[in-house]
């Protein structure tokens, strides 16, 4: 019969087996259980912290990885998972302190580099941001998230062909990683790739079918390459545009909502000719965002389609 000193840290062990294999509502209950018995069980007390962290319940989180690093302050994993759990609270600078004394007591803390680059992405300080990207590389070559990451922050710096490259690096990890697919379809797309950026959109969505902002990006594309057309010849094919609809459609039930897609949505039905749904869509965009100059424009030129007297007083 094991003994009380070592049944709670067999028990820590099957809960981390729990957790390896994504059986987390029972790696918790165990935790928990552990802890009713053994309050001062770091491992228990580790793992539980992390697993609220991925729940999103942040501030639980937080008592429990400071209470871990209070029973074992030496913890470079628990001190890893609090400047995440900062991060996720808002406390950038405090987790960039907290990635920052990893970095110096570990200079090839790849891990660290990391969780501070997504920091200093959230603060908009690109420049520092990549840098450390770039740290990484060497250090976690085979962590595909890193590279989705890497190609998101040169995507923002206006880097689409250095972003479709991190892209490249992350599918080759993960043949089956939609978000990488989506995003290197927004890099081809801002490169005028459109065919090639289409077919990664395919790809994503095909991956993962409830992936909205995939679903609106493809339409989003189609309905330019659309409109485009519509400037040029004045007859966009209708049967391409009910299928944007569809898309945008779609988008919008998974959710979240957000203005362009209800601008984009309101340019489907107005190459329908459907004004009235499409000011509909248009006002909900404005409605989120008063200022979407696309919104606008698409309003003015619904009303001015179903005649509407104020519309001549709108510059269109």
């Amino acid at each position: 019969m094991a003994s009380p000193q070592t049944a709670p840290a067999l028990q820590a062990k099957d809960a981390f087996e729990f957790y390896r294999r994504g059986r987390v509502d029972e790696a918790e209950r165990l935790c928990r259980a552990i802890l009713q018995s053994r309050p001062e069980d770091f491992d228990a007390t580790h793992l539980l912290g992390i697993l609220v962290m991925w729940r999103g319940e942040f501030e639980s989180a937080e008592e429990f990885l400071r209470r871990a690093l209070v029973l074992d302050p030496a913890s470079v994993d628990a001190k890893l998972h609090y400047a995440a759990v900062l991060r996720g609270l808002g406390r950038s600078e405090e987790a960039l302190a907290a990635y920052g004394d990893l970095i110096q007591a570990k200079a090839d803390f790849g891990e660290a580099y990391y969780g501070r680059a997504c920091v200093l992405i959230d603060l908009g300080r690109l420049a520092e941001a990549i840098a450390d990207y770039e740290a990484c590389v060497p250090l976690l070559p085979d962590n595909a998230d890193l590279f989705n990451d890497y190609g998101i922050g040169l995507a923002f710096d206006g880097r689409h062909e250095d972003a479709a490259r991190a892209f490249d690096r992350a599918i080759a990890i993960l043949p089956a990683y939609a978000r990488a697919y989506n995003n290197r379809g927004l890099a081809l797309y801002n490169m005028g790739r459109l065919t090639e950026g289409l077919r990664d959109f395919d790809k994503a969505i095909a991956l993962d079918p409830d992936y909205g902002e995939a679903h609106y990006n493809r339409a989003a594309l189609v309905l330019e390459q659309l409109e485009r057309l519509s400037r040029e010849t004045g007859s966009p094919e209708q049967s391409v545009v009910l299928d944007a609809l569809a898309s945008l459609d779609l988008a919008a039930a998974l959710g979240p909502e957000f203005p362009e897609l209800f601008a984009a949505r309101g340019l489907a039905l107005r190459l329908l000719e459907r004004f009235s749904d499409a000011l509909a869509s248009y006002e909900k965009a404005l409605g989120l965002n008063p200022d979407l100059a696309s919104a606008q424009e698409g309003r003015a030129l619904c009303q001015a389609g179903l005649g509407r007297a104020e519309a001549l007083n709108i510059r269109l």
